[in-house]
């Protein structure tokens, strides 16, 4: 029997994919999209749409029954509905010298944080993807599909909510900052920065994303924004700004530099190592500097390398960057600042150095080898006598409680033998990453304190806002989700946090939550 296509169906997901909103009604402020006219975007989702549709003709045509082994479970809380993950793959080759947060990582903590929310771990799903082209292609079946069994149903309560952690073009140079890292898309007005596949994978990741929120799904969105996308929940768990910033105030913190005078200044270098991205060496050196600068412009730091100075500006980060390519070139770079031609200790075997911020632990496990070598001694724990590396010991596996006093400014310092040119004390080094390979470095002192994102309480939230949304409720009403800037909006916005973690905290930050072992830790 010949059955004719049914059009009714095809003009109401067409009036729901095409809205009649002027173009001032979108979101303002998002960059501008690829070189693509109102037409051909229409096209790309005609074409969509034609695959939602399709499904369904030809379901109309069969036998009673067919397709039934497709319907959603009927036996699926009556309290929460589905939920698609997507999230980038995580390297082949792990090591144990890269950041301890991982998608792979994160993942399972989010699903143990829903179904604790009340969702069935049947309804829960997760989808890994190298490129953005395989991921957009993975959430636009997933969208297809769910508008399918909607649309073939009289009427359905479930609800979708898609978790979408955008895979950036590419991490091979800043992988040392971690999964979470909000890497920006390239201006999308320069097609010459991007492929040809990453540009058709963006556009088709932003037209789906908006057809999914059309047709009443949730969309979250975590690090990374995608243009023209205005998201019912956005998280960000870290920003090369943010990284910089913390380690910057550590730094301050623990050698008292608001105590410091410019007769006796604290040596400090910054390390910045180059990525693919000049926009990500930017930020990270611009929040160094927003709290460094103070200190170098009064005279209380100076650079033993003078490549900052109290004239140093945002715009100079190239002074500090090199091309960390192996950790030994964090070593090699260090040796060559603390031996400058122009330095007064360029022909001293130690010279003195303070604090190093090393950007992160990468490139901190490069300058821990190189300063022993040199003859550097004892660890940062020693600046303050009261504390030794066996009580560090005994106060990460439980036996003591530390309790750090402040670093004592180098004019009250005992004195010996050593001068400020030649000075063999350890230094305070700041690293990012919470790497394996660098935590028994913070836990003898050598390396300060590295940082983490708090993914346990991202995956709390997020989970918690999911459900809110999933019962019609908004995710801005969980304590804990603040309203945060979306391109020029404000949108229901979850702020991950980073956590500074140091011999006296590791405990508690890494390996009671168990992000990581004793034996990790070296212990």
């Amino acid at each position: 029997m010949h059955c004719s296509p049914r059009k009714a169906p095809r003009a109401s997901l067409r009036d729901r994919a095409f809205p009649s909103a002027e173009p001032d009604d979108r979101m303002r402020g998002c960059p501008p999209r690829i070189s693509r006219s109102r037409i051909s975007r229409a096209r790309r989702l005609v074409a969509i749409l034609c695959a939602i549709l399709l499904p369904l003709t030809v379901a109309g045509c069969g036998t009673p029954g067919t397709g039934s082994t497709t319907t959603p479970s009927a036996s699926s809380s009556a309290l929460t509905g589905r939920v698609s993950i997507f999230v980038p793959s995580d390297p082949i080759e792990l090591s144990q010298n890269v950041p301890v947060g991982t998608w792979a990582k994160f993942v399972p903590e989010m699903t143990t944080s829903l179904v604790k929310e009340g969702f069935s771990k049947k309804s829960i799903s997760t989808t890994t993807s190298s490129t953005l082209a395989e991921q957009s292609s993975a959430i636009q079946d997933a969208v297809v599909k769910t508008m399918s069994s909607s649309s073939s149903k009289s009427s359905s309560s479930e609800s979708m909510t898609l978790i979408v952690a955008p895979v950036p073009e590419d991490t091979t140079t800043d992988i040392h900052f971690g999964d979470f890292l909000s890497r920006p898309y390239p201006d999308s007005t320069s097609t010459a920065s991007q492929s040809q596949e990453t540009v058709q994978a963006l556009n088709r990741l932003s037209d789906v994303l908006q057809l999914a929120k059309q047709s009443g799904m949730h969309v979250v969105l975590i690090s990374n924004s995608i243009p023209d996308v205005t998201p019912d929940l956005f998280v960000r768990m870290s920003s090369a700004s943010a990284i910089g910033k913390m380690q910057a105030r550590n730094l301050v913190e623990k050698l008292r530099l608001d105590s410091a005078t410019s007769s006796h200044p604290r040596v400090i270098e910054v390390l910045l190592p180059q990525t693919q991205s000049e926009d990500i060496d930017k930020a990270v050196f611009s929040g160094i500097w927003s709290v460094l600068k103070p200190y170098f412009t009064s005279g209380k730091a100076v650079s033993a390398s003078k490549t900052l100075t109290s004239s140093t500006t945002d715009d100079d980060w190239k002074s500090v960057s090199f091309d960390a390519k192996n950790a030994s070139a964090a070593g090699d770079e260090i040796y060559r600042r603390l031996h400058h031609d122009d330095s007064d200790s360029a022909g001293v075997a130690t010279p003195r150095i303070d604090g190093i911020v090393a950007s992160n632990d990468y490139v901190a496990s490069g300058v821990v080898k190189k300063l022993t070598k040199m003859g550097y001694t004892g660890s940062a724990a020693q600046i303050n006598p009261s504390i030794t590396v066996s009580g560090i010991v005994e106060g990460i596996i439980g036996k003591r409680d530390l309790q750090r006093s402040p670093v004592p400014d180098p004019s009250d310092a005992p004195t010996d033998e050593s001068t400020e040119e030649n000075d063999s004390q350890w230094p305070i080094i700041t690293g990012y990453g919470a790497n394996v390979s660098t935590l028994p470095s913070v836990v003898n002192g050598h390396l300060w304190m590295t940082t983490v994102e708090d993914r346990g309480s991202a995956a709390t939230l997020l989970a918690q806002a999911c459900a809110r949304m999933d019962r019609g409720g908004k995710p801005s009403s969980v304590e804990g989700v603040d309203s945060g800037n979306y391109y020029d909006s404000k949108v229901p916005t979850i702020d991950a946090g980073l956590v500074a973690v140091s011999a006296t905290n590791l405990k508690a930050a890494l390996i009671d939550p168990g992000y990581v072992s004793l034996a990790d830790a070296g212990l």
